[in-house]
């Protein structure tokens, strides 16, 4: 997995917002690199709001479009409440729309997609 994400050792200097945290008032607590999931990183520091180069090894560049790729459905404004088990198997997830916001769980229930193993 740490190879698909791209998981390794940050070898890039800190950039300026966080090395003034490593010279701040708690400058004297030891500091150490960290393991990162980029790829093509511009290391501009805004990792918390999103990546705006994608070089973020998300489950938005990696997984989900491999798993389209295969033919899954990518559904939106969708609740996962349970799987569908038949004989010790996973057969389906049971979902829940939710409303145009995201929010509310809307009226329709229903099977989402096949799992397959």
């Amino acid at each position: 997995m740490e190879r698909r994400l791209s998981i390794a050792d940050w070898e890039v200097a800190p950039n300026e917002n966080n090395d003034i945290l490593a010279r701040g008032p708690r400058s004297s607590d030891p500091t150490a690199r960290i393991r990162r999931n980029v790829k093509g990183c511009w290391n501009l520091g805004y990792c918390g709001t999103g990546c705006p180069t994608n070089a973020k090894q998300s489950m938005l560049v990696t997984t989900i479009p491999a798993a389209l790729a295969e033919g899954a459905t990518l559904l939106t404004r969708t609740r996962a409440e349970r799987f569908v088990i038949r004989d010790d198997h996973i057969h389906g997830l049971e979902c829940v729309a939710l409303d145009r916001l995201g929010l509310r769980p809307g009226r329709t229930r229903r099977a989402c997609g096949r799992v397959t193993t």
